[in-house]
């Protein structure tokens, strides 16, 4: 119950009313695919999260913070680095949340955060790790893999429609390299270190020795995972928490499994 109550408040508390707003400087951009780029951002010295939170962020203009709405970024850095990487779209039309991002290096943005809830990065210390992304759900994920230290054992399964569609193609190369798991949903490469064939699919044969798991993606392939880990493999709902960043004002952006918001019906 208290899990939930804690999730339920979320931002909607005094975290957002009380979250302190930095002006930081652009220091590289890199070009991802599909149009996302990763924008590293100085750190300030007391910007300290946790794996799973993000951030808000706009232009830093005041008038354009007053009428468009704050983009939300999970944050895919890891803990310790001292820079801030944000991976998204950026934007031309000055409408848009996007186009706080529409900046070249050397440019400021602001950021509001560090918001929301987190997984539960403290307590995996001795503990089996799987996490499960998909699309541009990789990001929190990859905060994960970048904070933990190296004797956390810990797998990743990420998925993407098609080969164009994976971020962080360089970090895909040493992932696959250090045992972890990249598919391709619709499309087949020459390239036989890649897994042809849905998350789902490799989890109903998947030995889940794992004490933990966490998942970010679509809400759809959210529910799918946790209806299989839940009712066909016997998975406790309090070992899971998934990331929804659409929901992120609403509670999380994380939740634990035996939250409401699934639906654990096979």
């Amino acid at each position: 119950t208290s899990e939930i109550i804690k999730h339920a408040l979320g931002i909607r508390g005094l975290q957002e009313f009380l979250a302190t707003k930095y002006k930081v400087q652009i220091l590289d951009i890199i070009e991802e695919s599909d149009g996302y780029k990763t924008f590293i951002l100085d750190k300030p010295p007391e910007f300290n999260f946790f794996p799973g939170q993000y951030v808000n962020c706009r232009s830093g203009n005041s008038l354009n913070g007053m009428i468009i709405k704050p983009l939300l970024l999970a944050i895919s850095s890891g803990c310790n680095e001292n820079y801030i990487e944000l991976t998204a779209r950026s934007s031309s039309l000055a409408w848009n949340s996007n186009y706080c991002l529409n900046k070249k290096i050397g440019d400021y943005v602001e950021i509001e955060g560090p918001l929301g809830t987190h997984f539960p990065f403290e307590n995996i210390n001795n503990k089996k790790v799987l996490l499960i992304g998909g699309g541009s759900g990789i990001t929190p994920l990859r905060s994960i893999l970048k904070s933990v230290s190296t004797d956390i054992s810990i797998k990743l399964l990420y998925s993407t429609k098609f080969y164009d569609n994976l971020l962080y193609k360089n970090d895909c190369e040493k992932w696959i390299n250090f045992g972890h798991i990249i598919c391709l949903t619709q499309e087949k490469r020459q390239y036989e270190k890649f897994q042809y064939q849905r998350v789902t699919k490799i989890l109903e044969t998947f030995e889940l020795d794992y004490d933990m798991i966490f998942l970010c993606g679509s809400i759809d392939l959210i529910k799918d995972v946790i209806n299989i880990l839940i009712n066909k493999k016997d998975v406790s709902s309090t070992n899971i928490f998934a990331s929804l960043p659409i929901d992120a004002l609403h509670g999380g952006p994380v939740y634990r499994g035996d939250h409401p918001i699934f639906n654990h019906s096979s």
